[in-house]
């Protein structure tokens, strides 16, 4: 399965970038099935990168060295949601 299909129809209803809009507490509705989908588990890695690097980066003194941290969590960051992230299916029995 592709990682823009949905879960629940398969149909590529996803963009590289829409994908980045989900989150571990935020879903969306898939516009051709109109179920919710999420992203699974991993996308806590990718967040705790990105977040560990920003929060790193406000106690280095240096401003290129602080802003290469930054920049560089943000990006390794970035890169881990758009590989290990899946999309996953929302169960909507609430």
């Amino acid at each position: 399965m592709s990682k823009n299909q949905c879960p629940h129809c398969k149909e590529p209803t996803f963009s590289f970038f829409s994908r980045f809009n989900i989150g571990p507490v935020r879903t969306v509705e898939c516009t051709a099935c109109h179920k919710p989908v999420g992203v699974s588990g991993s996308s806590w890695l990718a967040i705790l990168i990105m977040l560990g690097g920003l929060i790193g980066s406000t106690f280095i003194r240096d401003d290129l060295t602080k802003f290469t941290v930054a920049f560089a969590s943000v990006g390794l960051g970035a890169f881990l949601y758009a590989v290990i992230v899946n999309l996953v299916p929302i169960d909507d029995n609430s």
